[in-house]
């Protein structure tokens, strides 16, 4: 009888430890968003001491992921992709003296409707995250590259440093942003 129910228990725990897998693996491709539509990232290539610097605009991103009440943690690694694409097709074009690139994903923060102008007030630009690594000429990534960086595993010699948060959705009818 002992026997038995041993293995009656170790079924169970098979059972419910597979059931957990196919659960956590369904959350993820649940919370994997369709960008498709999303607008071409928009960008402007500087220099600074440290190497090239890549700015992205993500404010229509940021502004369409609120809208669309996308999981912060789903539009965060949205985010996070999109800047290492950024890096991953923009390093091998950079003029050969370049050694580092920095992709800066900004977006510019609002509030409150302005009674006098019925626009909404700037509260500045943040950088919301920050993907960077060493670049050399001819530089070239393994094609697995885009399927991993989705999994949120970069490739190698490519950092990304979370910033900021995403801005909180705003109330019905105050504006903010």
């Amino acid at each position: 009888m002992t026997a038995r129910r041993s293995n009656t228990l170790v079924i169970v725990i098979a059972l419910v430890l597979a059931l957990g897998v196919a659960l956590s693996r369904a959350a993820a491709a649940a919370t994997e968003l369709d960008l498709a539509g999303y607008p071409k990232p928009r960008v402007v290539l500087t220099q600074d001491a440290s190497g090239a610097v890549l700015w992205w605009d993500a404010t229509p991103w940021v502004q369409r992921l609120l809208n669309e009440n996308a999981p912060r943690d789903a539009a965060l690694k949205a985010l996070e992709f999109e800047a290492v694409k950024l890096f991953v097709t923009r390093a091998p074009a950079l003029p050969t003296p370049a050694t580092r690139l920095r992709v800066v994903v900004v977006f510019a923060k609002s509030g409150l409707v302005s009674g006098p102008y019925r626009t909404n007030a700037s509260e500045g630009v943040r950088t919301l995250l920050v993907a960077e690594g060493s670049v050399r000429p001819r530089m070239s990534f393994p094609p697995s590259w885009e399927a991993d960086a989705k999994r949120g595993v970069f490739p190698a010699g490519v950092a990304v440093t979370p910033a900021a948060d995403l801005p909180a959705m705003p109330n019905p009818g105050d504006g903010a942003q």
